[in-house]
């Protein structure tokens, strides 16, 4: 599993290479924060800090999602679909590699079972444990003060940054 994540991510990654459009850089960005969410989440002991990565990147693409489409210019998105061809054909090469020789993409298991052994168990309900209950409030509060700051400092009655033509 860990295996066929690694290798959609490098899959994307190398459709970074051959687009040019806006639309497409944010979708295969949102695609690839959801498999690296997924690989560290398979990987770790707890989900928690993947799914905090994911919901900071996915805050952050909406900022730039905003940011680009008041500033850039409205464009036809075309998708060709020659353009996959060449990191389709580097991304296939390790599948045929494993077919070919299974041996070589082993996953070493003692790695695995000395992580899972020696890495103490964070849990959920030390988050609302009595020492550490203080700082989840006081980030509860400081999340809400700047949510509520945002929506007074933005104006809503003056619209979109851009006019619709």
């Amino acid at each position: 599993m860990v295996l066929t994540l690694s290798l959609v991510i490098i899959f994307i990654s190398m459709l970074f290479t051959v687009i040019n459009h806006p639309l497409s850089f944010s979708l295969l960005t949102l695609i690839l924060a959801i498999m690296i969410a997924l690989t560290t989440s398979i990987i770790g002991t707890t989900s928690w800090f993947s799914y905090i990565i994911f919901l900071i990147m996915i805050g952050a693409m909406l900022i730039l999602f905003l940011y680009m489409t008041s500033i850039a210019p409205n464009e036809k998105f075309k998708m060709s679909f020659k353009i996959l061809i060449p990191p389709l054909m580097l991304s296939v090469t390790p599948f045929i590699w494993k077919f070919y020789d299974p041996a070589s993409f082993s996953l070493n298991m003692s790695f695995l079972q000395y992580l899972s052994e020696y890495t103490p168990e964070v849990g959920v309900n030390e988050l609302f444990n009595l020492p550490k209950n203080k700082i989840l409030i006081g980030m509860i509060l400081y999340l809400l003060l700047c949510l509520i700051a945002v929506v007074k400092i933005t104006s809503s009655n003056q619209g979109p940054f851009r006019q619709k033509s």
